[in-house]
């Protein structure tokens, strides 16, 4: 490393932990913002040359040196920047800010510097920042607060401003899923994006949710023929619209699959609750070499995936236990990952669709290898449990308790003592754990 660049980087944490500590006493919950002394504000005056130090000292502001909350920021961002800020930056600074920085001006700079890795002394320079946070900046930065949207995103609809027509057409439908997947895409896909009907006319879930997926496309021409390829359908569930994009090329499977898909995903949305990925991607390419269905469960950040090699993937019961998947993804142990997708379609149809038969008792924190005997008897017994606690607890009690656990990464104990907490028979529930478990699972761990 060069010395001037070691020299830069020092003055940047210095920066960096001077403004941290005059943030940390600006903030303490009901206590006043510490007055300088003569020695401290000496210490300010020693860094700048007499024209800044002039003009702080006329601010309204610096009260003769009792120096209001909203100077004192203003004095600290003006010394955090050091060496990276000349002295027109720090004048130009104070004309931008005669009155200071005001808490709620403080807020969205700090949490805009942290979601895009940038320093509050940059971002206090930004024209949207100077001329006041209006309602739809803190619309923006209370979505994204709610889910992470990328750095370019935020940047777009902060310092563009793409979104603002939106808001004031329809602040209900700013979402921060909104803002990810268009604020992400490419200036080339935008230009083609603005030649398409409907997303001129503004983007609902389903548009949305469309592209979001297109975020996970590289190349912008891939992006653009997966748009043109039609190979997407959309969904309407209790809350929301999603899209349904298929892999294959047979229309045939793809309104098969659809066709289930469509009748049974908004009752599992009253059993598990809002379906939570950001879309569905249903692959039907036969493929003999796989003996088995499969699916990935997704989250707010992405789709869920689901695979259907065989002409036997294509039936109710089985398509309900790949969609469970799709809805409480998650990490478990098989008995619970299996167990919890048969229960789903027990309680949707009244049967399972496939793992039954299970012999010995579940290995609590086991695992096994994909589809082997051991995986499947494992998934069977936990099928059988859960299933029995169902009938102790009744479908409220379960339905709450899978919302409980979904999307979770927990261990084998970590869901029994979640089951002990369901309003419903305790002692039936230990029975129960005893019978599948053994006994070394019989009381909870205190």
């Amino acid at each position: 490393m060069k010395k001037s660049d070691l020299r830069l980087l020092l003055a940047t944490v210095l920066a960096t932990l001077v403004l941290a500590a005059a943030c940390g006493g600006d903030q303490q919950a009901g206590g006043p913002t510490p007055v300088p002394t003569s020695t401290a504000l000496a210490g300010y005056k020693a860094r700048f040359n007499d024209t800044v130090w002039q003009k702080v000292e006329d601010a309204a502001w610096y009260n003769q040196g009792a120096l209001s909350p909203e100077g004192m920021r203003l004095l600290d961002i003006m010394v955090s920047a050091g060496g990276l800020w000349q002295d027109t930056d720090r004048l130009a600074l104070l004309d931008a800010y005669p009155r200071g920085i005001d808490e709620p001006t403080w807020k969205v700079t700090g949490e805009y510097a942290r979601m895009t890795l940038s320093t509050v002394f940059e971002v206090v320079r930004e024209p949207w920042i100077k001329d006041g946070i209006d309602a739809y900046e803190e619309a923006v930065i209370a979505a994204t607060e709610e889910r992470v949207v990328t750095a370019a995103a935020l940047r777009r609809a902060l310092q563009d401003g793409l979104f603002r027509t939106v808001y004031q057409t329809a602040p209900e439908s700013l979402s921060s899923l909104q803002i990810d997947a268009v604020g992400s895409l490419d200036g080339k896909m935008m230009a083609y994006l603005q030649t398409q009907p409907w997303f001129q006319d503004g983007v609902d879930s389903y548009e949305v949710s469309l592209l979001s997926l297109l975020n996970s496309i590289v190349s912008v021409d891939e992006q653009i023929a997966l748009l043109q390829s039609g190979k997407y359908r959309r969904l309407d569930l209790s809350k929301h619209s999603i899209a349904v994009l298929f892999e294959g090329n047979s229309t045939q499977l793809h309104q098969q699959a659809f066709s289930i898909i469509q009748s049974w995903m908004p009752k599992m949305e009253e059993f598990l609750g809002t379906y939570k990925p950001t879309a569905l991607i249903v692959d039907v390419t036969p493929n003999p070499n796989i003996n088995f269905c499969h699916a990935g469960g997704g989250n707010e950040f992405r789709p869920s995936t689901i695979s259907l090699p065989l002409p036997g993937c294509f039936r109710a019961p089985i398509l309900i236990h790949e969609l469970a998947h799709a809805f409480i993804g998650g990490r478990y142990p098989p008995w619970f990952s299996e167990g919890s997708a048969e229960l789903v379609t027990y309680h949707l149809t009244g049967a399972r669709s496939g793992y039954e038969g299970g012999e010995g008792t579940i290995e609590l924190e086991g695992r096994f290898t994909l589809a082997g005997a051991a995986y499947q008897n494992q998934a069977a017994l936990g099928a059988d449990f859960l299933e029995e606690l169902y009938k102790v607890a009744g479908a409220d009690a379960i339905s709450l308790f899978l919302k409980d656990v979904e999307g979770r990464s927990l261990t084998g104990q970590g869901l029994l003592d979640r089951a002990r907490q369901m309003p419903a028979d305790r002692v039936a529930i230990d029975a129960l754990i005893e019978r599948y478990f053994g006994a070394v699972a019989a009381s909870p761990v205190r």
